[in-house]
């Protein structure tokens, strides 16, 4: 049996249109013969007809759809520092606390990492529905940011921008989580890289076009160009954007029970603690470096601290992506805590120039981005069980949504505006307990690392 055929049958128990078989390994099942009440379709189906995995026209368009959406979804939240230095010092929001203005974004970010567990559910519950999904997801999405321009109370925004934009952004993105894995599997971690690349990318464009649109035109009008743009953007990908198995049931799928064991795996469980701790490092600095910036210069400087971390991100994921398919993620998950805590401790802690922050921004970005390592983990876990290979993955996501959101309420406890204007040698602006909470979370997620490292060596999966 071809390769092809072989991947063909695996992806279908993704897709959940039937109970997972029984008997024979997965790899022994030839699909080019299956009929259609075997793979619960209402059409004949041919494994030898689908477009090739890991490479061709249709897979790098899947690819470069994906991309634009995980660049302008993830994008805003990337640039929300941007926003956030703005609503403190403009009216009608300057008014309020920081904590608050912050956790517009937080909330977003915690419900695009926590939600994808039930909405991939929905969608393999409901296959046939799934453009119908994302295209309502794609007008919530849009319409609340519209809506969020009107507001005047910094609630409107959490209630707007926070909870509704961060469901339906979730709805609309999750897509691309359930159909990577067809398109893409022995170059996953490549393929996640690039995809997870996106987000750099949108994290230092958008800056300076929501920047400079912010000072010229104020909240208001950025907000409603933010609104259309991305509904041009969220279309033109929602047109393209498809399975590699095509979807020909119109009915219901009964999904199988979902086994919680999976998760209680030693390296799931390790995983997860560490995806954690670090995500309580990263978000911090995320969030809260266009604040540490502004103390050094004005708005140019602010958008460009925050522009460079993005872009270094990107490069970060592509390489961690590729080194991830070729090396021991646990490595690399040790080398990137360490590096990081250095950078902090080190870099942070004695930048008192704009040029020693943008070279803190540029090192600790490249090696932040474990999220590209998180698709190896889950296909390490779960061999050619993708059901498995989905709910891990989504427990990861569901670390990261938690450390979203108690990284920087914790940063902000730390954070002392009354040391903002004294001069010190380390940790200026006030930021020094924030400073060492990074860099201690980074150290300790390399520990992690380490750990991760020697439970697979004892074979303990």
């Amino acid at each position: 049996m071809s390769e092809v055929d072989k991947s063909s049958f695996v992806e279908l128990q993704l897709r959940s249109t039937v109970p997972p078989l029984s008997g024979p390994v997965v790899s022994e099942i030839d699909t080019s013969r299956a009929t259609s009440s075997d793979l619960g379709t209402e059409a004949p189906f041919n494994g030898s007809e689908l477009p090739p995995v890991d490479g061709g026209r249709a897979a790098w368009l899947f690819l470069l759809c994906s991309f634009i959406l995980e660049c302008t979804t993830w994008g805003y939240a990337g640039c929300y520092g941007v926003i956030e230095v703005y609503l403190t010092q403009n009216p009608p929001f300057n008014k309020e606390g920081l904590a608050l203005i912050t956790s517009v974004g937080t909330i977003s970010l915690a419900l695009y990492f926590i939600l994808p567990v039930v909405v991939v559910m929905i969608y393999r519950r409901f296959p046939h529905k799934s453009k119908t999904i994302a295209l309502t997801a794609m007008v919530v999405n849009c319409s609340s940011m519209l809506l969020s321009s009107f507001s005047t109370k910094i609630w409107h925004l959490i209630c707007l921008q926070g909870i509704l934009g961060g469901i339906s952004g979730c709805v609309l993105y999750t897509p691309v989580l359930i159909w990577l894995q067809e398109w893409f599997v022995e170059k996953r971690g490549m393929a996640s890289g690039i995809i997870n690349a996106g987000t750099g990318v949108g994290g230092f464009v958008f800056p300076y076009m929501i920047g400079s649109l912010l000072q010229r035109y104020g909240f208001a009008w950025t907000i409603r160009v933010w609104a259309i743009f991305t509904f041009v953007c969220y279309s033109c990908c929602l047109l393209t954007l498809r399975p590699r198995i095509p979807i020909t049931s119109r009915r219901s799928v009964k999904l199988p029970p979902i086994k919680v064991s999976w998760l209680l795996s030693p390296v799931v469980v390790i995983m997860c603690i560490t995806v954690f701790i670090a995500g309580l490092s990263y978000f911090p600095v995320a969030l809260y470096i266009p604040n540490y910036t502004a103390s050094l210069g004005g708005p140019l400087q602010t958008t460009t601290a925050l522009a460079i971390l993005n872009a270094s991100i990107t490069i970060g994921a592509l390489l961690s992506g590729w080194l991830s398919d070729r090396y021991s993620y646990s490595l690399l998950m040790v080398v990137m805590g360490i590096v990081t805590s250095a950078t902090a401790l080190l870099m942070w802690g004695f930048a008192d120039t704009l040029g020693k922050t943008f070279g803190f921004a540029v090192i600790f970005g490249l090696f932040s981005g474990n999220t590209s390592l998180w698709m190896t983990v889950s296909r390490d876990v779960s061999g050619t069980n993708l059901q498995k290979s989905s709910l891990v993955f989504c427990s990861f996501c569901i670390a990261r949504g938690i450390a979203s959101v108690l990284g920087p309420l914790i940063a902000s406890s730390l954070y002392r505006k009354s040391d903002s204007m004294k001069i010190a040698t380390w940790g200026r602006f006030g930021f020094s307990q924030v400073i060492i909470f990074v860099g201690a979370m980074a150290i300790a997620s390399s520990v992690g690392g380490g750990i991760l490292g020697f439970v697979k060596r004892k074979g303990l999966k």
